[in-house]
């Protein structure tokens, strides 16, 4: 039988299944082992995998936790700005630098780039030119 070697949490809250922090509500254990709210309900055994202690049937919400977590400082995986981590999943969802791709990928365009310059490419991609021809004349 091989043996994993055990992986520490980077921060108390780490989900005790994924070893990642948690990005939505954060469940624990009746000896205050915590998860994520997903990774909990994929879980065959309904014990906690660290203390194999029967888990509840109505999950232990813990909102100490996920204040704890929200107050943590992050990164934008884009445009690398600080903010908390409680920030980061709104600001990422506006970023200037997120990823983007053309409106016309599935006609065959194959730009892809930031947010910032997509306008900028769709005004002159001539597969997104034909899209929004085919649907100006669509909505006549």
């Amino acid at each position: 039988m091989t043996t994993r070697p055990r992986v520490e949490p980077r921060t108390p809250w780490d989900c005790a299944i994924c070893l990642a922090t948690p990005e939505e509500e954060v469940h624990q254990c009746h000896r205050g082992h915590y998860y994520c709210a997903g990774c909990l309900a994929g879980l065959p055994q309904r014990r906690c995998p660290l203390c194999r202690v029967a888990l509840p049937e109505d999950p232990i919400r813990s909102l100490a936790a996920e204040q704890a977590i929200a107050a943590l400082p992050s990164r934008c995986d884009h445009c690398a700005l600080e903010l908390t981590f409680g920030q980061r999943r709104s600001h990422e969802r506006s970023c200037p630098q997120r990823p983007a791709v053309c409106e016309a990928a599935d006609d065959g365009c194959g730009w892809r780039g930031i947010h910032a310059d997509l306008e900028a490419h769709e005004a002159g991609c001539r597969h997104a030119l034909c899209r929004r021809v085919l649907r100006g004349a669509e909505a006549r």
